[in-house]
């Protein structure tokens, strides 16, 4: 019995294919998906994991406002540094 639940743990753990909440990869496209009241929505799908990401916040922010849980995405752009 331990093994079986130590295989589905495994599998859990596997399952998740990316950083971003609400977000995986089907086939070639990352797709955005939400649930409200109940209904899952998806939101898209996206050539990169990050446009899904931020997708997934902006349908987020929309249906949830304030009580909305976003990702934080990591910027691809490089800030410079000046003295």
């Amino acid at each position: 019995m331990e093994a079986v639940t130590i295989i589905n743990v495994n599998r859990k753990l596997n399952a998740a294919t990316s950083k971003y909440l609400g977000v995986h990869l089907d086939k070639s496209k990352w797709v955005a998906r939400l649930t409200v009241n109940g209904k899952r929505i998806e939101v898209g799908r996206y050539d990169s994991e990050e446009e899904a990401g931020r997708a997934f916040n902006n349908a987020s922010l929309f249906h949830h406002g304030a009580f909305a849980k976003l990702n934080v995405l990591q910027s691809t752009q490089k800030k410079e540094c000046r003295s």
